[in-house]
């Protein structure tokens, strides 16, 4: 049964602004996400979080993500370039 994507506000402004070949490759990898969550390249961020967050680097983007399994609901927290900035504020 396939897991169901929703995007935060954040998320789907950064997908419109995204040129096509770097829309395609991570709407490729956000669609493969329905079926398997928790892919070999995926890496869950510890520390400080409040809830179980993951990360998959698709060229110099990083998807973060949590999953609600109960509810078989991927979560699409931000996608962004890697800097300083990506991670704050999750």
């Amino acid at each position: 049964m396939k897991y169901k994507i929703v995007f935060s506000r954040e998320a789907e402004k950064a997908v419109l602004r995204l040129n096509s070949s770097n829309f395609k490759a991570i709407s490729a990898v956000v669609d493969s996400l329905e079926e398997e969550p928790w892919p070999n390249r995926s890496v869950s961020l510890r520390g400080t979080y409040k809830e179980n967050l993951y990360k998959i680097r698709v060229r110099d983007f990083r998807i973060i993500y949590s999953v609600d399994s109960e509810y078989r609901i991927v979560y699409i927290k931000r996608i962004a370039r890697r800097s300083e900035k990506t991670y704050r504020n999750l």
